[in-house]
């Protein structure tokens, strides 16, 4: 999921401090989830999805349960 998230990042041009602020994630929380040291909720991943303008299935594609 991470992977995913940051490759629309990338594509989209943005950076993740933009992110975390158009999501209200703090900047710290948001570079610790990316970097994998902390674990993004689901109210997270979906206000992540509305600023990258893509939808939660396509962030979560691949991922094991």
């Amino acid at each position: 999921m991470i992977r995913n998230i940051k490759r629309a990042i990338v594509d989209k041009g943005m950076k993740y401090r933009f992110v975390a602020k158009e999501t209200g994630i703090p900047y710290k929380s948001f570079s610790a989830a990316m970097n994998g040291r902390r674990r993004i909720t689901v109210e997270e991943l979906v206000k992540i999805s509305q600023v990258l303008e893509v939808p939660v299935e396509k962030l979560v594609e691949g991922v094991e349960e």
